[in-house]
């Protein structure tokens, strides 16, 4: 596990919220990566991605 410098998407991911990533290991934050929709930082309003708080805890 690694922190990345912190991107998001412009599209919702995870329901109706706006999420960002900063661990490595995030699923999510790899299909983002993947799929080229990669937007560096945070979008105004946006939270941390649940699965990188899990991460960034240890669980």
């Amino acid at each position: 596990m690694a922190l990345v410098n912190e991107f998001h998407t412009s599209s919702e991911e995870d329901g109706d919220k706006l999420v960002y990533h900063n661990q490595s290991e995030c699923g999510y934050g790899k299909e983002i990566i993947r799929n080229g929709n990669r937007i560096s930082g945070r979008a105004d309003g946006s939270t941390l991605c649940e699965r990188c708080r899990d991460i960034a805890l240890g669980e």
